[in-house]
């Protein structure tokens, strides 16, 4: 992913920052499993990092399980990153607008890093990796969530986007030296009325950034219809998840 696609990225999430905290169910629920799956390992924490934080919802209920001296979370989109301030200071979570991919992370700064529906975003998500291992304390953890290969598989592929394969994220941890990394897969399908109404579940989260997918001239029902495998402006539809977790110990 070329770097001047994260601007246009932001400006996704930004359009939806009215519409996010209405239609953000799923990542509200993946958010939950990965705090629970993170409280099973590290339950209190000297210094915590939230990457990718949108409106703070999961950040909050992160903060009210923890045990924690600092707290930051960040987010690329300015416009979400508003809404979250009000929520995550009387969580005494700071937060900043930032892009991980460009944050300059201190060595062995954090003793959790989390990280919910985010990272798959990452310009280069194996230096990203590298940085964030630099970035954790001995006995850190890293916990982040993200869809991975075959999200969306009722998607034409020249509207699919473009995650990664569990191998994938397995691999570029493995080169790392973290002592134990566990990981979780869990498959969601959400159903809709129609293929528009599934598109606009995207869009309204502000998640309906495609790089380089083919132009049409289609708009609306048509345009929807024609994202779909198979299937009619009219006919009800689904969407799959298929989310990863990972927990990795330094």
């Amino acid at each position: 992913m070329h770097i001047l696609h994260k601007e246009k990225i932001k400006q996704h999430f930004n359009k939806a920052s009215k519409t996010y905290n209405q239609h953000c169910a799923l990542q509200t629920v993946v958010g939950k499993k990965l705090i629970e799956t993170l409280l099973l390992t590290k339950k209190k924490s000297q210094c915590v990092i939230d990457l990718g934080c949108g409106t703070g919802v999961v950040t909050a209920m992160l903060a009210q399980q923890l045990i924690f001296q600092r707290f930051q979370a960040i987010d690329i989109a300015n416009h979400l990153l508003q809404q979250a301030q009000p929520l995550l200071i009387s969580q005494r979570v700071q937060t900043k607008h930032d892009d991980f991919d460009q944050l300059l992370f201190i060595p062995e700064n954090y003793d959790i890093i989390f990280s919910n529906m985010a990272l798959h975003w990452s310009v280069d998500i194996e230096i990203l990796f590298k940085k964030l291992y630099s970035a954790l304390m001995v006995d850190g953890v890293l916990a982040f969530s993200l869809p991975l290969i075959p999200t969306f598989c009722e998607l034409k592929k020249h509207y699919r986007y473009d995650f990664y394969t569990v191998e994938e994220i397995q691999y570029l941890l493995q080169l790392l030296p973290f002592r134990r990394i566990l990981h979780e897969i869990n498959t969601i399908t959400l159903l809709f009325a129609s293929p528009l109404a599934a598109l606009k579940s995207i869009k309204l989260v502000g998640a309906n950034y495609v790089s380089g997918h083919e132009q049409t001239s289609l708009r609306g029902k048509s345009f929807a219809a024609e994202c779909f495998e198979h299937i009619g402006a009219s006919n009800a539809c689904s969407l799959t998840y298929h989310i990863g977790y990972f927990i990795a110990e330094k």
